[in-house]
């Protein structure tokens, strides 16, 4: 290259960067600081953690004005620093590496952690750019010595978190720092749950040093796993359904961490769990090992479970892709419904391909409706009336939803759509993986998998929300010292009283603001509503769907309710005539609101009559609630269509007559 040519490349650089640096934030010490606190904080979830998994890499413009009178070597020092400060790590010139090794008195940890910080000054601009790399978040050094009696506290209060201990520590200690009483909590904690290098390893040696059931591992396999059970089993084999889903980043290894939780009460508990390698996950290694778990459960005594709740489809319990469309399963789906267009289903070959750049497999303006319709279809069943107040058998029930879906498909010419729809879903041998209908006879009191969903997040928020993927071991040490027992201390107050489960709480609050329930039937009894009953209604799959226990029956007022019988899917309920007493109640109520609004009146009429303005609007905001009863009837009565729901109404329309 000729010099020419050089200094050509030069000027193009120098003016790129001229340029960019136009449309690049310049940060000061303070921006500085916040940035590069909130990228260690995207590794860590807390400031002052050690993730020997993760590393950073940063780069900047920073301002440097108000070091302008300084040298390059001196302002480069001040930068460096400053990011010292920041991230708790020395830094010390790559060229100077051996001497200042070998003249400080006090030697520390060194890490390979192939850690630099790049700094360029540009006096011109008043500018300097950094570029920081650090591979590994490791140990910090310390600058002063935490004492014995400082690591007995932190080992006295490790149930607090690490700034709560800091707070406690300062005022007497000013010279520690939060990110020493996190490294020592750290160091401290893993004394409690460390028992090997080997995460699986170690976890295997806690449960066993806990007397944990281990029904299934492989320490040393291509694909390593450990199963065990919780001492809630024996109390949850009984059950009809379990729920069962996985969560995938809450450790180190990334293992899929499974939990198989049963109900009591409506309240979740968990029975097993299973922590699976994540390696292998497309070649049916996992499937096989989750049907042994599953297996092995059923052997020690889990065997009445009629319903089992997962968020996987089907695609991902068998690890394969979604079933093929088969072409011949679609015609004979003609057999059992007549409706099938054989000619339409025929088309599917000649159809645009897949690969096509013009292939829509269900238009936007469609999807809602199609789920709408797929939900629908999911939550009816032979016990629950339709819309038109008739109880449908199940067979007719996948029928019409058998018809909705492939007459909304062919209308809009989505054969692709229907293909697949039929082929996952709405064939018999799918259809009753999932539709509620498929068990006639009873409901299952759970349509989600929230109760499992809300077990991981309490892992995640309660117990693990100052680490970042953290080791296996200590997410097993939580969960066997922290979460189960928990569990435990949780049952045992359901069970005594002292604290009800969070069905009951929502249960009572939507009965005493009577939405979505028969107004006549609780207005009937609700002389006999007492905190006993919010204790013993029971929620079940079959009528009556909300059951009291027979000693509540034994105090129920008979002048009310005469007779309320079962009789398979229908209930037969008598309501005779309200009490004299109930009669005299309600009218004093009437009495009571005419004298008040009589009595309001003549005041009024009164203070209009000496024109005190003044009273007239201090008073005023004190009748919204009367104007807004007034306009809220007004336009009920002047309503075209009547409503469909209680949604439609308020307080002040709701009995309304």
């Amino acid at each position: 290259m000729t010099c020419r040519e050089q200094n050509n490349k030069y000027s193009r650089k120098k003016k790129e960067t001229e340029e960019s640096q136009e449309s690049i934030l310049v940060l000061n010490y303070k921006e500085l600081d916040q940035r590069l606190s909130e990228t260690i904080n995207d590794i860590g979830e807390e400031e002052y953690f050690e993730n020997c998994e993760s590393g950073i890499k940063f780069s900047s413009f920073i301002d440097i004005s108000f070091l302008k009178d300084k040298p390059p070597k001196e302002i480069a020092d001040n930068v460096k620093n400053f990011i010292g400060e920041i991230d708790g790590y020395y830094y010390i010139y790559n060229k100077e590496y051996h001497s200042k090794k070998m003249t400080r008195s006090t030697l520390i940890d060194r890490f390979d952690c192939d850690s630099v910080v790049k700094i360029m000054i540009d006096i011109t601009n008043q500018q300097a750019i950094i570029d920081y790399t650090h591979g590994i978040l490791h140990k910090r050094p310390e600058r002063h010595p935490i004492s014995e009696d400082i690591k007995e506290f932190i080992n006295s209060q490790l149930h607090l978190s690490p700034a709560e201990i800091f707070a406690q520590l300062e005022l007497n200690n000013p010279d520690i720092t939060q990110k020493q009483i996190h490294y020592w909590w750290t160091q401290i904690m893993k004394n409690n749950y460390q028992r090997d290098q080997d995460q699986l390893i170690s976890s295997y040696s806690l449960l066993n040093e806990r007397n944990y059931n281990i029904i299934l591992m492989d320490l040393d396999g291509d694909v390593k796993y450990i199963g065990f059970i919780t001492p809630l089993f024996q109390q949850l084999i009984n059950k009809k359904e379990v729920l069962v889903d996985a969560t995938y980043k809450t450790n180190a290894l990334k293992y899929e961490l499974y939990s198989v939780i049963g109900q009591i009460d409506g309240a979740g508990f968990s029975a097993a769990y299973l922590f699976l390698d994540n390696a292998k996950k497309n070649n049916g290694i996992r499937t096989s090992i989750l049907t042994s778990f599953f297996r092995e459960l059923k052997n020690i005594g889990l065997k009445n479970i009629e319903y089992f709740l997962t968020d996987k489809d089907f695609s991902q319990i068998t690890d394969n892709e979604p079933k093929n469309i088969n072409q011949s399963s679609l015609l004979n789906s003609k057999q059992q419904y007549d409706f099938i267009d054989t000619q339409w289903i025929l088309s599917l070959s000649s159809k645009t391909t897949v690969s096509s750049n013009n292939f829509i497999f269900c238009p936007k303006n469609l999807r809602s409706e199609v789920l709408d319709l797929f939900v629908k279809h999911y939550h009816q069943h032979p016990l629950i009336p339709s819309i038109q107040n008739d109880f449908l058998f199940a067979q007719a029930i996948q029928r019409n939803a058998v018809e909705e879906m492939y007459l909304l498909c062919h209308k809009h010419n989505l054969i692709h759509l229907w293909s697949y729809l039929w082929t996952n879903w709405y064939q018999y041998d799918m259809w009753i993986l999932w539709a509620r209908s498929a068990s006639p006879d009873e409901i299952c009191i759970f349509k989600t998998t929230m109760l499992t969903e809300s077990h991981w997040k309490v892992i995640k928020r309660d117990y693990l929300p100052k680490f970042f993927r953290p080791r296996l071991d200590l997410v097993t040490y939580i969960v066997i010292t922290r979460l189960i027992p928990h569990n435990e201390i949780m049952l045992k107050k359901y069970i005594t009283g002292r604290q009800d489960p969070s069905w009951r709480k929502d249960f009572k609050q939507n009965w005493k603001q009577l939405f979505f329930i028969c107004k006549h039937l609780v207005n009937l009894v609700k002389e006999n509503i007492s905190l006993k009953f919010f204790k013993e209604v029971q929620h079940q799959g079959v009528y009556p769907l909300l059951e009291m226990k027979p000693i509540f029956y034994g105090n129920l007022n008979q002048n009310n309710i005469d007779n309320v019988t079962t009789e398979e899917t229908t209930i037969t309920t008598k309501l005779f005539n309200s009490s004299d007493n109930f009669q005299e109640v309600s009218s004093e109520i009437f009495v009571e609101i005419e004298n008040t609004l009589k009595r309001a009146l003549q005041i009024v009429q009164g203070q209009h009559a000496l024109l005190n303005i003044q009273w007239a609007r201090s008073i005023n905001k004190n009748i919204e609630g009367v104007r807004k009863m007034i306009s809220d009837i007004d336009k009920y009565e002047n309503r075209i269509t009547n409503p469909r729901t209680w949604k439609e109404h308020n307080n002040n329309t709701m009995f309304y007559e």
